[in-house]
């Protein structure tokens, strides 16, 4: 097959044989090394979103239980702006 370069619309990183397009993919690689400051407030936001994610959880296991329909995605921000708006998780 003889390569083709000149072909348009094709990206920079893919090269063109005859009727297919090859396309080379990146991978890369890092490691994050955080401060002290860093890695507290790493744990904190992780802690966080799994507390959102465990009450969003009860409350769908509470309305099944109850025989209820689910909530979709714009009824538990409804309610995640209630939960925000309570003293005991503001």
């Amino acid at each position: 097959m003889k390569e083709r370069t000149d072909v348009e619309g094709v990206l920079d990183n893919a090269t063109m044989l005859d009727d297919c397009v090859i396309q080379r993919l990146h991978a890369y690689r890092f490691e994050l090394v955080p401060t002290g400051v860093l890695l507290h407030f790493m744990r904190r936001i992780a802690g966080a979103s799994r507390f959102v994610d465990n009450k969003r959880l009860a409350l769908q296991v509470e309305r099944s239980e109850d025989s209820e329909k689910k909530l979709g995605y714009a009824g538990m921000c409804r309610r995640l702006a209630a939960w925000r708006h309570k003293l005991e998780t503001a």
